[in-house]
């Protein structure tokens, strides 16, 4: 990336109210999953800063898997679960 090309994304992703994709999930897919996922550090970072972030946790919660390249070493399984009290 250019230098402050980062701090750029951010900024817009978080001006629009969305979140960035983990760049491992999307087309042409690098390793074998099913559908895009948000980059892990993201809501960590930025989440009660980005109004999509704090929706998606509201409404659904998150599960949190391994990373494309460590799925070997975990068999793809569910690292963590944050789901909203219902």
């Amino acid at each position: 990336m250019a230098p402050g090309r980062l701090k750029q994304l951010t900024n817009d992703t978080l001006r629009d109210g969305t979140w960035i994709v983990c760049h491992d999930t999307v087309p042409p897919y690098p390793h074998d999953v099913a559908s895009a996922a948000m980059c892990r550090g993201f809501p960590d970072l930025f989440g009660e800063r980005s109004e999509g972030v704090r929706f998606l946790r509201e409404a659904f919660g998150f599960d949190e898997v391994a990373r494309p390249e460590d799925r070997s070493s975990t068999s793809g399984q569910r690292l963590h679960r944050d789901r909203p009290p219902r």
